[in-house]
């Protein structure tokens, strides 16, 4: 349900118990007011949610950058050769930078199975 539609579907509620009640028009117009003004965005109370990036996260974001893509391309589902490339090259840095993951956890990491990743290992030649 968007929330214009949930909106003038309370509006409409609003209106319709009134008119039950016998309430004047005006009492609508006081809360549709009302409504409008807790409704108006305000800039200055805006907080901007940031999550900070582990390691392995913060290569995969360097290596993406550097192969002009995003973090999102390396690991998401794209099969094309320019994101498989710089795939490859991210599941190598982050093994380099973090001998002690298993291939489980890098699998994880790609959203990937774990033979995908000792394949990219295979193919950097540290496997």
């Amino acid at each position: 349900m968007s929330k214009l539609y949930a909106y003038s579907r309370t509006m409409a509620g609003i209106a319709r118990r009134a008119s039950e009640r016998g309430q004047p028009i005006a009492a609508i117009e006081a809360v549709r007011e009302e409504i409008a003004l807790v409704a108006v965005p305000v800039a200055d109370n805006v907080v901007r949610l940031v999550i900070p990036r582990t390691e392995a996260q913060t290569i995969i974001a360097d290596i993406a950058r550097k192969h002009g893509l995003k973090f999102a391309d390396i690991i998401g589902k794209s099969r094309r050769r320019n994101v498989i490339e710089a795939r490859f090259d991210a599941v190598a840095a982050v093994k380099t930078a973090r001998p002690s993951m298993s291939l489980n956890q890098l699998g994880r990491l790609f959203r990937r199975d774990h033979t995908s990743a000792l394949a990219a290992l295979r193919k950097r030649g540290l496997a």
